[in-house]
């Protein structure tokens, strides 16, 4: 009578033991297809999921889901990518999972480097570091160190990242792993080029290369590509960075490989060498390839928490189709179309889903809005410095918890139907008679601005960025300091406003900003008689001709007036609003 059971659980333990033996086999699996072909790692990575979750596994089922989320990003599904992400890391931190708590934050940490915010990607980094000392066996994860010294290299506090960088390839070459290898030793290439220590950042190149071709890794090969292909551009070896990129353009896109973020940066890279050629049309052709491509991952988002993420970590590329602009003669129609690509996305989708007031919201997305809104109540309660210094940091990471549950809600808000972003022409007659349109264009060696009219349109060359940037930081410091900034704001004036014939025929601006210009108050910027624009204009804002054309049509064809508000949070000092 005894026999039965016995058998019963020797089956159960059998078939429990030979699950986890398939589970740990499919997560091997899916490390490895991960690298190779996207897609077959997601079916390993659904298996292993499904798996986990029938023997119980709550650890492993939620690696996978992370995984899965990594796996998204590269199947250009960038809003399923953030769900997982999220979800996984709540999860690892509910359930003292301390090496995926580490892998998550780390990850996340890289996500804010690539789109410009390396304070924010220090923060994980560090939070990341903090969770791994706990673990003896995580007390070197070279993955985080790497990240953290190219954060702290882009944080021009070089020092402290060649120092954590060499920590991490110490700790790499200890472990053989070759991959990591080549990624420190490109950071340090970058991080000498920065030092302008031209032969040892070659060297440096030379061993990335090198780990690279040994290694066999697709992503690491094409990222080295890029930023190689980058380096040697600046110091003038054309014809060697056009064949390194031409090597990352083919791995990236190697067995159905199809990286999206990567390859438009690639090709952009390889335009602003074809561009130095003086091979304009080789140029437009690989930056037409690149656009058609972020385009396919901004249709497929509906969140704009993602679109602004795609848009900020595509900077580099909107700013090589700018370059290829000025180097050919500026075209109005086609500067304008490149502009509004990126610009004001987010708030065109907003603009153009079902009002999220009437769609159902998940009970963890209600708790975590209740959670920001006591820490910000908070805010306003008596505490030194560094108490609220800990409090924003509380409400950054809980900020950061609500994205995967807002790009899910906002993924339930899309409609069918879009609404494409506004032509030249098309936007010419949404404009009043006494208005003039100024879309600006920051970039290296010069800027540019977009003069829109009703009757007409063109492009005026502006200063560079760097020289616009120190006029801004001039005028808002003394704004802040509550000095006098009449000088500083007629210097303002003359390099944005001064050459443009328009505005003086108008009696209305709008402004579409880029980058620094988000900061400027243009109605207090002074002509030469030391007169305000305010003084004698109605000055208004627009994040983009797209979203203007789209509210004023709308408002034709409603019996309603709608009202549009829009605010926006200071970015970090010399950079733009990460909002569109």
């Amino acid at each position: 009578m005894h026999l039965a059971p016995c058998r019963a659980s020797q089956e159960s333990t059998i078939l429990t033991a030979t699950y986890r033996v398939a589970a740990f086999e499919r997560s091997v699996t899916g490390e490895t297809d991960e690298d190779l072909d996207p897609e077959l790692a997601r079916q390993s990575w659904q298996e292993a999921k499904s798996i986990a979750e029938r023997l119980g596994d709550k650890a492993t089922a939620n690696r996978a889901r992370g995984e899965l989320g990594i796996v998204a990003a590269l199947l250009d599904d960038i809003s399923a990518s953030i769900m997982h992400l999220g979800a996984a890391l709540n999860v690892a931190q509910a359930t003292n999972d301390t090496p995926s708590v580490v892998r998550w934050l780390t990850l996340s940490g890289r996500g804010f480097a690539e789109m410009g915010r390396p304070v924010d990607a220090l923060r994980y980094y560090d939070q990341a570091l903090a969770a791994a000392a706990a673990m003896s066996e995580l007390s070197f994860p070279v993955m985080t160190y790497l990240g953290k010294g190219e954060a702290l290299a882009r944080l021009d506090r070089l020092d402290e990242a060649e120092a954590t960088l060499k920590k991490g390839l110490d700790a790499a070459t200890t472990l053989g792993s070759l991959a990591y290898q080549t990624e420190l030793s490109l950071k340090l290439a970058v991080l000498a080029a920065q030092r302008k220590s031209p032969d040892e950042a070659r060297r440096w190149l030379a061993n990335a290369r090198a780990f690279a071709t040994r290694a066999g890794t697709n992503r690491v090969s094409a990222q080295v590509a890029l930023e190689g292909g980058r380096l040697l551009r600046e110091q003038g070896q054309l014809s060697e960075a056009a064949a390194l990129l031409g090597e990352g353009i083919a791995v990236a896109v190697a067995r159905g490989m199809q990286e999206r973020m990567a390859l438009p940066r690639l090709l952009g890279e390889l335009a602003d060498v074809r561009a130095s050629e003086r091979r304009f049309e080789d140029a437009a052709a690989l930056l037409e390839e690149g656009s058609d491509l972020l385009e396919g991952l901004l249709a497929k988002s509906s969140s704009p928490w993602v679109q602004a993420r795609i848009v900020n970590g595509a900077r580099d590329f909107f700013l090589a189709r700018i370059r290829l602009e000025g180097l050919r003669g500026p075209d109005a129609a086609r500067l304008f179309a490149i502009v509004e690509q990126a610009r004001g996305r987010a708030l065109l989708e907003l603009l153009r889903a079902r009002p999220v007031a009437g769609v159902a919201q998940s009970a963890a997305l209600k708790k975590q809005e209740r959670e920001i809104a006591d820490l910000q109540h908070r805010l306003f309660q008596p505490m030194t410095h560094a108490q609220r210094r800990r409090l924003l940091d509380q409400i950054t990471t809980a900020e950061e918890a609500l994205a995967p549950l807002t790009t899910e809600l906002f993924d339930r808000t899309r409609r069918a139907v879009s609404w494409d972003r506004v032509t030249l022409t098309e936007f010419r007659r949404v404009l009043k008679p006494h208005e003039v349109f100024l879309a600006y264009a920051l970039s290296e060696p010069r800027s540019y601005v977009i003069v829109v009219t009703p009757r007409a349109s063109r492009v005026e060359a502006l200063a560079s960025r760097t020289a616009i940037r120190a006029l801004v930081q001039e005028l808002l410091t003394a704004i802040h300091a509550g000095n006098d900034a009449a000088d500083a704001s007629r210097r303002l004036h003359e390099h944005v406003l001064g050459s443009i014939g328009e505005v003086t025929a108008s009696s209305t601006v709008i402004i579409s900003p880029d980058a620094e210009l988000h900061q400027v108050p243009f109605e207090v910027l002074a002509g030469p008689t030391g007169s305000m624009l305010l003084a004698t204009h109605a000055v208004a804002y627009a994040s983009s001709a797209s979203v203007l054309a789209m509210v004023r049509t709308s408002a034709r064809r409603t019996t309603t007036r709608p009202a549009l508000a829009v605010s926006a949070s200071p970015s970090e000092p010399g950079l733009p609003p990460s909002s569109g």
